[in-house]
């Protein structure tokens, strides 16, 4: 028959193969074989492109949020703000899918006052935050772990911390990160 594996045996350990028994035209397992690797290999890329761009996007935002942590405390500082004196924070995260939403909340929620809603604009749902009506003392050090922490957390549940806002009860002032810009 042409096209199809003749008269080849193949020995495996002790079971012994008849290709010719078996009738598989050549162009037919070549094709398939073919097919499945040029598959696997095509989607590991799309992959690794994937995973790339999303790591880079996390880094982005990390240094972003970062780096408006550092002008956010320089700027409550040189505005007076007394780190001995408690303070409330109020955050803001978003996702696109719900169900991610609500899952940050419900982790949030131990240790916050969170909210679930969708963003006025559409496809996108806000997780907002807070300590109040209690505040907490923090120092610097103590303030970017907690915005490393919240990176991780939105992060982690395909959420993006996105602005989060100091009040001192003490002086009444309010700093948030919606004002400053950064790269």
């Amino acid at each position: 028959m042409a096209g199809s594996i003749r008269h080849i045996a193949v020995e495996s350990h002790t079971k012994r193969i008849n290709f010719e028994t078996m009738k598989i035209p050549i162009f037919g397992l070549l094709l398939f074989v073919l097919l499945g690797i040029s598959y696997v290999s095509n989607a590991n890329e799309i992959s690794d492109v994937s995973t790339k761009n999303f790591n880079s996007y996390q880094k982005m935002i990390s240094s972003r949020r970062l780096n408006e942590a550092a002008v956010l405390w320089k700027n409550m500082t040189a505005d007076g703000f007394d780190s001995s004196a408690p303070a409330a924070l109020d955050f803001t995260f978003f996702s696109n899918v719900q169900n991610d939403a609500e899952t940050l909340s419900k982790t949030l929620s131990e240790n916050y006052t969170v909210t679930v809603s969708p963003a006025a604009q559409g496809g996108y749902w806000l997780i907002r935050g807070t300590t109040r009506p209690n505040g907490k003392k923090f120092s610097y050090e103590q303030f970017l772990k907690w915005v490393e922490f919240m990176i991780f957390a939105g992060f982690s549940n395909n959420c993006v911390f996105s602005t989060w806002a100091v009040y001192e009860p003490k002086s009444g002032k309010t700093w948030s990160t919606e004002t400053i810009e950064v790269d």
